[in-house]
């Protein structure tokens, strides 16, 4: 079906590592060629399952992978210190192959760290104007169009 190559086309599989609490992509040698037949939705991981929080991050991951487009793929992806105990917030920086290279922050949330469904509550697009300012206690903001944002990551590690 034609279709369905062309998704395959337009979809390549990444490779992330995960490190206390941040996904972080393994860009591939030859970056400018798609694996042919691959979804970004069968992300592979060097973490071993079965290992708790690793896990759980997987999951994670591929919950987040399912709320976006074919064509689009997560560049990064850092869990967030959450207000709720029990809710676990991620923000991830999301590229899209379609016409140009375009890039966007989008705040996804679960219910719960064994949820294996989330939501989409925060889309942040960076533009040329966006600006990222470090504050002195390991979290950071974001300014686009004259709208500021602050993130604070899990822990520091995250961020490097």
């Amino acid at each position: 079906d034609e279709s369905l190559q062309k998704r395959g086309r337009l979809q390549k599989r990444e490779s992330f590592a995960f490190v206390k609490g941040a996904a972080l992509l393994l860009e591939d040698a030859d970056a400018g060629g798609l694996k042919d037949g691959t979804s970004s939705h069968d992300v592979t991981s060097p973490v071993k399952k079965g290992t708790g929080a690793s896990e759980t991050q997987h999951r994670h991951l591929h919950a987040m992978l399912e709320q976006l487009r074919p064509e689009d793929t997560i560049k990064l992806a850092v869990e967030l210190e959450s207000v709720s105990p029990v809710r676990v917030r991620y923000l991830i920086v999301v590229s899209t192959l379609a016409s140009k290279q375009e890039s966007i922050l989008l705040g996804m949330d679960f219910p719960s760290s064994d949820s294996t469904h989330c939501t989409i509550g925060l889309v942040l697009p960076v533009w040329s104007d966006t600006q990222v300012y470090l504050d002195g206690d390991g979290g950071f903001s974001v300014t686009s169009a004259e709208d500021t944002k602050n993130f604070k990551p899990v822990s520091m590690q995250t961020m490097w």
